[in-house]
């Protein structure tokens, strides 16, 4: 029974000291290595495998796929970067690209940027609800860099000629303004309030999987 007792004290001291040598190591960067209720002689493994996946989640992230700028009179006063849904007609699109459909008709290039005033979107939307028809913010091509082998960027910036909201943008492959079922992937912004003048720049980056 005492040589039990004196197993079970060591694993404890054992675990305290890597428990103080991960804390010091990574700075207090995980949350999760602060319990103090760690099973005996386990506490100090936990906290190294969970400071490692943190680590790693951080390292394979993307940062984001849209980002969104407005400029007043030359200077930057919005910046918001998110994630966006393809929509289900944006990925039959990628199917048909793959001849799946066996397309007799050329697909236009996925260039063309929509604004919109939508308050959510869903991957059975064909358009944005409240694409942009006016105050200089129509649907516009974008410029279109190559990133690298599987991505590519669209880029446009608008002068707003009145005083609008803009709450959501899209990718679309048609110019034509609020036109219908061509739809690649849309996304919810932070509310962008501008007046005339006003400068909208918006960058989709598209990347394979």
């Amino acid at each position: 029974m005492k040589l039990e007792v004196n197993i079970s004290r060591s694993k404890l001291i054992y675990g305290a000291i890597f428990v103080a040598l991960i804390i010091s190591a990574y700075g207090f960067g995980n949350k999760a290595g602060y319990n103090i209720g760690y099973k005996e002689g386990e506490a100090y493994v936990f906290a190294i495998l969970t400071s490692r996946n943190s680590i790693m989640a951080e390292d394979i992230n993307p940062q984001f796929n849209v980002e969104v700028k407005q400029f007043r009179n030359g200077i930057q006063v919005y910046d918001y970067v998110t994630h966006n849904i393809v929509v289900n007609i944006g990925k039959r699109y990628i199917r048909n690209l793959l001849g799946w459909n066996n397309l007799t008709t050329p697909i236009n290039a996925t260039k063309y940027i929509s604004l919109g005033q939508d308050a959510s979107v869903v991957e059975t939307d064909t358009k944005l609800a409240t694409e942009k028809t006016a105050n200089g913010l129509v649907r516009a091509t974008g410029t279109v860099t190559c990133l690298n082998t599987t991505a590519y960027q669209v880029q446009y910036t608008w002068t707003a000629t009145g005083t609008d909201t803009v709450t959501s943008t899209g990718l679309n492959w048609s110019p034509t303004s609020n036109s219908n079922n061509n739809l690649f992937a849309e996304v919810v912004i932070a509310t962008v309030n501008v007046i005339a003048n006003d400068q909208i720049q918006v960058t989709w980056q598209i990347s394979a999987p």
